[in-house]
């Protein structure tokens, strides 16, 4: 997502949550020895389909000519 906010910013802020995804995706990734399964469970049920439907959103967007 930091490359995508780098080359298409206009993109990144059509996803409501972007920096709290950045934020959780460093934790799993640099801090998994930390990661409490729930909170991963909590993420997935709560968020999840949030995000899921603006990339869908984004991707069925008529691209510009």
């Amino acid at each position: 997502m930091v490359r995508l906010r780098n080359d298409a910013p206009h993109v990144v802020t059509s996803i409501s949550e972007w920096r709290s995804i950045i934020k959780f995706r460093n934790v799993l990734a640099h801090g998994y020895d930390v990661v409490k399964p729930g909170r991963v469970w909590d993420v997935i049920m709560a968020d999840l389909p949030k995000l899921r439907a603006e990339v869908h959103a984004l991707l069925s967007a008529k691209k510009p000519e």
